[in-house]
This record gives C-alpha cells, structure tokens and sequence, in this order.
C-alpha cells in the first residue's frame, strides 16, 4: 500500500519536475533574447535618447523577471522541505 502511493508520488514529481524544465528552458530562452536586445541597444552608438529609454526598460524588465524567479525558487524550496517532513 505505502509502496503504491509512494510510486504515485514519484509521479507526480516527475511530471511536475518535466514541467518546470520546460518553463526554465522558456525563460532562459526569455532572458537570453532580452539580453541580446539590450546588447544591441546599447552597442548602437547612433542611437538617441528613445534607444537609451529601451535600453533601460528591457533591463528593468530583466531585473523584475529575476526577482520573480528567485520568489519562486524560494517557494518551490519550502514546498520541497515541506514534502520532505510529510
């Protein structure tokens, strides 16, 4: 019985464990595409004060985003120790 359900938990985990690969490998895509546009913001030298203004926005907005990742590595975290102590 214990052996039945511990197998239904692994499974669950599983697929929640696939899933957030997935996610992850969607947001570094993310990221990386972010990045090469903020690079080429700034590498533009003949660009204004509008292209700084993006330049700005997209970090700002890379900045949020890994805020955001890093909560939600912190709450995946504590529902890991929390799954340990069940």
């Amino acid at each position: 019985m214990f052996y039945d359900q511990a197998l239904v938990v692994l499974d669950s985990v599983i697929g929640n464990q696939n899933q957030l690969q997935k996610q992850l490998e969607k947001t570094r895509a993310e990221l990386a595409t972010s990045r090469a546009e903020t690079r080429k913001v700034v590498k533009d030298k003949t660009d204004t004060s509008s292209g700084l203004r993006e330049a700005r926005k997209l970090i700002s907005d890379q900045l949020k985003r890994i805020d955001q990742l890093e909560a939600e590595v912190k709450r995946l975290s504590s529902l890991k120790k929390e799954h340990r102590e069940i």
